[in-house]
């Protein structure tokens, strides 16, 4: 098997993923105004689900290929936290739930669903899966440093949402992927939030300046895909862009 398929677990990661973004995308769409509709509800949950999966495959198909091309492998994950505070004994393993030992609590499925239904679908918070990294002894054998570099752990963590913002900035040229747009751009966003566990994270603490070039690019980009086209957002979002990461650089250089 290719080091970059996915593979059995990764796709039952994504397809749960893909149902919670669904559920978080369709949640006003279950019927029209005030008329409720089962049969509506459920077609908008599968359609939605659907282009969220094919996002979320797009991005961790990257993940893998920008992995492999670095002697490493991507592996795609749900979101979890195995600490509750910062003491020694507050790990998710000490706790038990009806004399089940846990390993982590998957906040990338709980937090969407409980924002979702508290704010009436207002809030779309989509911070779902992660990639964890692991080398690839024999295929490090060439390079220069044989542990993976933290400038590479970020480019590897950030090809992933740089691959979705792109994909939106493409189709929005196209009628009929607003859907696919929307989807693409919210979930490049919320890869970058620096929270422990996501991408974000481990982009800042891989490189400072490619997080802040990454995330300037992603936001400036999705607000003026929302106000403009794509090329004056891909143009205006790579400008905004280089100019933070070059005042950044002459300030702590």
């Amino acid at each position: 098997m290719s080091k970059k398929t996915i593979d059995k677990r990764e796709i039952g990661r994504i397809a749960v993923s893909a149902i919670i973004l669904g559920f978080v995308f369709s949640f006003r769409q279950w019927g029209y105004g005030q008329i409720f509709e089962l049969s509506t509800g459920l077609t908008n949950w599968l359609r939605l689900a659907i282009l969220s999966a094919i996002i979320l495959i797009i991005y961790q198909v990257v993940h893998k290929s920008v992995a492999k091309n670095y002697g490493c492998k991507s592996t795609f994950t749900i979101w979890g936290i195995k600490r509750f505070w910062f003491t020694k004994r507050a790990k998710i393993e000490n706790l038990r739930i009806f004399g089940m030992k846990l390993k982590s609590i998957k906040i990338g499925i709980i937090l969407p669903l409980l924002i979702s239904l508290f704010s009436n679908g207002l809030l779309k918070f989509c911070a779902i899966g992660s990639s964890e990294i692991s080398e690839i002894k024999l295929s490090r054998m060439k390079r220069p440093f044989k542990q993976v570099t933290d400038f590479e752990i970020a480019i590897i963590h950030f090809s992933g949402p740089l691959a979705v913002i792109l994909v939106a900035l493409l189709l929005n040229s196209f009628p009929g992927f607003s859907d696919l747009v929307k989807i693409s751009y919210y979930i490049a966003i919320f890869a970058m939030l620096p929270l422990a566990g996501l991408d974000g994270t481990k982009i800042f603490f891989g490189s400072a300046p490619l997080y802040l070039f990454g995330i300037t690019f992603i936001i400036f980009s999705t607000a003026l895909l929302i106000l403009a086209n794509s090329l004056t957002a891909l143009l205006f979002g790579l400008v905004a862009a280089v100019v933070l990461l070059l005042i950044f650089l002459f300030k702590y250089r």
